[in-house]
C-alpha cells in the first residue's frame, strides 16, 4: 500500500508541474490538449 500512496503523491506533484506548463503555453496562445489520462494515447 505504501507504493500506491507514493504513486498518488508523485502524480499530484506532476499535475502541479503540468499546470504550470499548461498555463504558460496557453498564455502565449498555444492550444493545449491534455492527453495525460487518455489510455489510447
Amino acid at each position: 500500500m505504501a507504493f500506491e500512496n507514493e504513486f498518488l503523491r508523485d502524480k499530484a506533484k506532476g499535475k502541479c508541474g503540468e499546470q504550470i506548463v499548461f498555463d504558460y503555453y496557453s498564455s502565449i496562445g498555444c492550444n493545449i490538449i491534455d492527453v495525460s489520462e487518455d489510455k489510447e494515447y
